[in-house]
């Protein structure tokens, strides 16, 4: 590895909050383009409103939030994955108040 990045620690709790908050929307935008991807997008995120596939889609698009969080906790990085806890927070909370009832 080049020197520049060995100096890069990514021990900053915003990387983390941004990384965390980007990574869902990433991965459902990869599930649309290999799943769903004869389907109309506006139909793709009424699809995810709904309860019948709303929470699989949602709790499949924040487990590489998870592995992310857990390899920033292995590589010492507490204030990184302290972040992107921070930001897995507000969609489990939207979860649970939308596919609760």
């Amino acid at each position: 590895m080049s020197e520049a990045f060995k100096k890069l620690k990514f021990d900053n709790m915003w990387i983390g909050v941004a990384i965390g908050a980007l990574m869902p929307v990433v991965m459902y935008f990869v599930i649309y383009l290999f799943r769903y991807n004869g389907m109309h997008m506006w139909r793709y995120f009424k699809l995810i409103k709904s309860g019948d596939y709303g929470f699989p889609l949602s709790t499949i698009c924040l487990l590489p939030d998870l592995c992310l969080f857990f390899i920033f906790l292995w590589l010492h990085r507490e204030r990184t994955s302290r972040g992107i806890l921070l930001a897995i927070f507000p969609f489990v909370i939207y979860m649970v108040w939308k596919f609760s009832s």
